[in-house]
């Protein structure tokens, strides 16, 4: 390849400088029309309509779409209609004595109280306290009442049930964990046991605590519980060691008056754990000894037993009263001389439902942290029959439920039903049952007590037919002589 051409001379170059040929020849190509533009303006445009699609999605998505909000864990159903509390103001450095009602008290320790950095308040608080005791109280609080078992799905049947809790000028208070509250509540009982359980807000659900054991039956109004058995209390001794446990004062007339009893272990018992009182025992049993001042105390769990001599003992302010009230009985000769007869009373307000088979028991609760508190049994839902359910209003049309309450008369528990187990309605032919039902736009209906006898015992289907509650609901009281309860 040879590169030795020949140079073109300035002749040959003028000769083929022919611009008019060379414009002639240019075709001129707008912008607007060239395959650049277009294609910016493609990209443009597919930009515009997904940027759009994006935003009317964000805003404009239909609300059945949205994820829906959680319902609150605790959620009253009708707006102001609850159990108020009732706050009684203290001092934080002051053991305390509170009587809620004829059949509650409390006893505050001094120095109970923690602010939220763990400090001890020593001033002023407002603690509040409130109970609830029947079906009516409980879905008026809007508690739940199911049970988590091990995965299955029960409801506690239940004998009482207190909130508590405590603030200082507006700030929520923590209860110190060496100095737990101890509150005794009075509870009529139809179980041979019943169980100790916390409504833990933080997983949303109950927690069991302890379990108590009920001695034989004592109806209340009773007149059969003598003074005359009282033993002098004795105060404690700070070099031995004492716990507290829940006892059926029922069974023990001598201790009977008495509020605020620790029960001491004796200078020779070699063999107690104080970790055996941190445990959870599914039987603690209190017997009696001979000598009528000393008790033996048996903690038991399968395969693991642990028995102690222990003497009912006071502490504190606790010792100051118990001595107080005792010489008041010995001078009014209460106390080891004519027997004379202490009456209990029934918690005002309340109809007595009690029977013969009914026990009536004091129980006490160790409070070592703030909250919900409640004394019963889980329960399975009914089996007597299962049926798959259909709701109506009383022009016949389906109505849109949120969730429907069952209980039986003369029972302390409430079975809730969600519109996925209708198919799978459960409950017993044989026991007079209770009904009602909240919709979706949170309106409250019954079903007549009659609808269940209704139901034919051949069929595997029924229509209920719910009225609504024409009065505005507006106490708890009110609602529940609607139900019947």
């Amino acid at each position: 390849m040879s590169n030795d051409k020949e140079k073109l001379s300035d002749d040959d170059l003028r000769n083929k400088m022919d611009f008019d040929r060379f414009l002639n020849e240019y075709k001129s190509v707008p912008v607007y029309k060239s395959k650049k533009f277009y294609g910016t303006i493609l990209v443009a445009a597919i930009l515009i309509v997904v940027t759009w699609f994006l935003w009317r999605e964000e805003v404009e998505t239909p609300a059945s779409n949205k994820p829906s909000v959680e319902k609150k864990f605790i959620h009253p159903p009708i707006e102001d209609v609850n159990i108020a509390d009732s706050i009684f103001v203290l001092k934080g450095a002051s053991d305390t004595v509170l009587n809620y009602s004829n059949s509650t008290n409390l006893h505050v320790p001094s120095f109970a109280f923690l602010d939220q950095k763990g400090n001890i308040i020593k001033g002023e608080v407002s603690l509040h306290f409130r109970e609830l005791h029947d079906v009516a109280d409980f879905f008026m609080s809007g508690i739940p009442m199911s049970y988590d078992s091990a995965g299955a799905q029960l409801y506690l049947d239940c004998a009482g049930m207190f909130e508590i809790s405590a603030f200082r000028n507006g700030e929520v208070l923590y209860l110190n964990p060496e100095q737990p509250i101890k509150v005794q509540m009075s509870a009529v009982r139809k179980e041979n046991s019943c169980s100790i359980y916390y409504l833990d807000t933080l997983v949303k659900k109950w927690k069991y605590m302890s379990s108590v054991i009920l001695g034989p039956p004592v109806t209340q109004f009773s007149p059969s519980l003598d003074l005359s058995k009282i033993r002098p209390p004795v105060k404690a001794s700070s070099d031995l060691p004492r716990f507290d446990i829940a006892f059926d004062k029922t069974l023990f007339p001598e201790l009977m008056i008495y509020d605020g009893v620790s029960f001491q272990l004796g200078a020779d018992e070699r063999y107690y754990d104080p970790k055996l009182a941190m445990k959870e025992w599914d039987h603690i049993k209190v017997e009696r000894m001979v000598d009528g001042f000393h008790y033996i105390i048996t903690f038991i769990n399968p395969g693991d037993v642990h028995s102690f001599r222990v003497q009912p003992v006071f502490s504190g302010a606790d010792y100051t009263r118990a001595r107080s009230l005792y010489e008041e009985k010995i001078k009014a000769g209460s106390v080891g001389g004519s027997p004379k007869k202490l009456i209990t009373q029934d918690r005002k307000g309340r109809k007595d439902s009690s029977t013969t088979k009914d026990r009536f028991i004091v129980h006490q609760f160790l409070v070592s942290r703030f909250g919900i508190w409640s004394l019963g049994c889980p329960k399975a839902l009914p089996n007597g029959k299962k049926i798959a359910a259909r709701f109506v209003d009383l022009h016949k049309r389906s109505l849109e439920l949120d969730r429907v309450f069952l209980t039986e008369q003369g029972k302390n528990i409430m079975f809730t039903i969600t519109p996925d187990h209708f198919q799978e309605f459960c409950y017993n032919p044989d026991s007079k049952n209770i009904l009602w039902a909240l919709t979706k736009e949170n309106s409250l209906v019954i079903l007549e007590p009659n609808e269940f006898e209704n139901v034919k015992k051949d069929k595997d289907s029924a229509c209920f037919t719910l009225k609504p509650i024409e009065e505005k609901v507006s106490s708890v009281a009110q609602f529940r002589k609607l139900l019947g309860l």
